[in-house]
């Protein structure tokens, strides 16, 4: 990811990123080899203290983890050299997520680069379509759900939204960047695209 970065847009300062959606510090970790203090934001205190817990047993002393919300609000007026967030915002309903974007772009360090992947559109068969509309738009509809399939009925559906392009594309431009690249792959029944630039 940092090579195809450096590609397009020459050296990545190593000094401050921070890894929004860092759950149990699966990215958060590497991240730590590349740049000297890391930042994991995650929104669940469950993830952190199982990061936290996985830093401990690698003797990894540069990453800071730090809760979330969608105004970063803990972050206070901290810049970062990187901004990364992989596999969390399709997570997040896309109102939400497009806030959340505009707030990671307003905490990059003049001369940083972000990395922000999202899911564009899914591309499930009909049949699991239709299953994953009536758990998250039918009220209690995932709860007959995790009765049928011998879940928990409390538990949470795994949310799969999808972005879009264009709207994300005015976020960027919005906050100043013109030049951004994209990276498509197909990935788990969904399309998804990676965005990255860097500030000028």
């Amino acid at each position: 990811m940092l090579r195809k970065i450096e590609e397009h847009f020459g050296p990545v300062s190593r000094g401050d990123a921070l890894d929004f959606g860092c759950g149990v510090g699966r990215l958060s970790i590497p991240l730590a080899k590349e740049f000297n203090r890391v930042t994991g934001l995650d929104v669940s205190r469950a993830m952190l203290e199982e990061a936290s817990k996985n830093l401990a047993e690698r003797r990894i002393d540069n990453v800071d983890l730090v809760e979330s919300d969608d105004v970063l609000s803990r972050l206070g007026d901290k810049r970062f050299n990187f901004i990364h967030t992989y596999i969390v915002l399709q997570h997040i309903s896309a109102k939400r997520g497009y806030v959340i974007v505009r707030n990671l772009l307003r905490h990059l360090a003049s001369g940083g680069t972000f990395f922000i992947h999202v899911c564009c559109r899914r591309n499930l068969p009909l049949v699991r379509e239709l299953v994953y509309f009536c758990k998250t738009k039918i009220p209690g509809g995932y709860i007959l759900f995790n009765m049928l399939q011998g879940k928990k009925i409390s538990e949470p559906v795994m949310e799969g939204n999808e972005y879009d392009v264009g709207t994300l594309l005015k976020v960027f431009q919005e906050a100043g960047f013109e030049d951004v690249m994209t990276k498509l792959e197909n990935r788990s029944n969904c399309l998804t695209a990676s965005f990255y630039s860097k500030k000028d």
